[in-house]
């Protein structure tokens, strides 16, 4: 276990004997440093917590479940995955399982990582009352990695910043997060994991860097409040459930790099009115449009029609029209009044 104590002079800490890893030193104003250079800043995790009921004993952190992000503490929260120091409204105290604070308000936590990844379920806290108290997190340049579930249900989280060293964004990392209204991911990132957003409601709109080429499945399942978004060029696959529930999306942009669009991954968009589905996509799995009673429009540029499943297009609006190019081959299967194709609910063929 870390014992971090707090140094007001740089003699006072080369003078004393620390246990490793530790907090460098602090100067008197409390600024913390991670090396002996004055002008070092801290680049970990801040979390501003608002804490309004001290009521009950409270985790300041879960510990992680033994995920990569190890840290350096050995103590006996699960998998032992503690940071290296932590920094509480400027003051470096013993890294521990638990910390209780003593008043109400906004506090401050800074937190390091010997390895520079934040630990899967950090603060992932469930029912515990300090995990919905955060408000605000900032990830430092020089974390790499959020761990999986790191943030899951942090439902007080209303401000996210992400560094620009982080390049994946794991699973469940900002899952039901639900009144963060909007985020910024860095051009770091290449990969954002299953669930990664999942539920986050009060999302408008997001960016997706150009460089991200993986999307997991569900994503971005239950942003009802999403209104747009851009998928990157470098993704080659929509998967399962990716845009499910997304009510508030009007239409949506496919890139031509695109070769396959997974089951759910549109179902239940009541507010999507137009898709355009490049010539790359050969396939689209079950359920894909399910629910979309809004959806009237349909362009696929394919030649020859991607092969699609019985249930693709369940419960879509009715009346509505499939624009395919002149002389293409395979939409009379689209056309059926069978098996829940578009012909069962009125849609007409126009090729173009």
């Amino acid at each position: 276990m870390n014992n971090l104590r707090k140094f007001s002079t740089e003699a006072d800490y080369i003078a004393a004997t620390l246990n490793y890893p530790a907090v460098s030193w602090v100067t008197s104003t409390d600024t913390v440093h991670f090396n002996k250079s004055a002008s070092a800043a801290f680049s970990g995790l801040t979390v501003y917590y608002n804490i309004t009921d001290i009521s009950q004993p409270t985790e300041l952190f879960n510990g992680g479940g033994g995920g990569s992000g190890s840290g350096s503490g050995s103590g006996s929260g699960s998998g032992g995955a503690l940071p290296s120091a932590m920094i509480i409204d400027g003051t470096a105290v013993e890294v521990t399982n638990t910390y209780q604070f003593s008043t109400t308000g906004e506090h401050i936590v800074n937190y390091s990582f010997e390895d520079n990844a934040i630990p899967e379920e950090f603060l992932y806290g469930g029912s515990e009352h300090i995990f919905n108290d955060v408000v605000k997190i900032v990830i430092g340049d020089a974390i790499t990695s959020i761990g999986r579930e790191a943030f899951l249900e942090c439902y007080g989280l209303t401000s996210a910043t992400i560094g620009s060293g982080i390049t994946i964004i794991e699973y469940s990392a900002f899952q039901n997060c639900k009144l963060l209204p909007s985020i910024t991911i860095p051009d770091s990132v290449t990969s954002i994991g299953n669930q990664a957003f999942q539920n986050c409601s009060r999302l408008t709109s997001i960016d997706i860097p150009s460089g991200v080429t993986s999307i997991g499945d569900s994503a971005f399942n239950g942003c009802s409040g999403l209104t747009s978004i851009d998928i990157p060029s470098g993704v080659t696959s929509i998967s399962n459930g990716t845009f499910y529930g997304c009510s508030s999306l009007t239409s949506i942009d496919i890139p031509s790099g695109v070769t396959s669009i997974g089951g759910s991954a549109f179902g239940d968009c009541s507010g999507l009115t137009s898709i355009s589905i490049p010539n790359s996509v050969t396939s689209i799995g079950t359920q894909t449009f399910y629910g979309c009673n809004s959806l009237t429009s349909i362009v696929s540029n394919a030649a020859t029609a991607p092969t699609i499943s019985n249930y693709t297009f369940q419960k879509i609006a009715t009346g509505g029209t499939l624009r395919v190019p002149s002389g293409s081959s395979g939409y009379d299967t689209w056309m059926q009044n069978a098996n829940y194709y578009l012909g069962l609910y009125g849609w007409t063929k126009v090729e173009q």
